[in-house]
């Protein structure tokens, strides 16, 4: 599920529901989020660097 189906879907169901495509996908977000935090925390790196890792 792509961000932005996922945010329409947030936002028309207004309930998020444990273990629905939709909790699935904010998990997966939450998780990758969560990594690209940790590898930027941990170094210094150029704006082209970190552009890289948004990618």
């Amino acid at each position: 599920m792509e961000l932005e189906e996922l945010l329409s879907q947030m936002a028309e169901e207004g309930v998020i529901h444990g273990g629905s495509e939709v909790n699935k996908a904010m998990v997966a977000v939450s998780d990758e989020t969560k990594r690209l935090c940790a590898i930027l925390n941990n170094g210094v790196y150029t704006n082209e660097e970190i552009r890289q890792q948004m990618s």
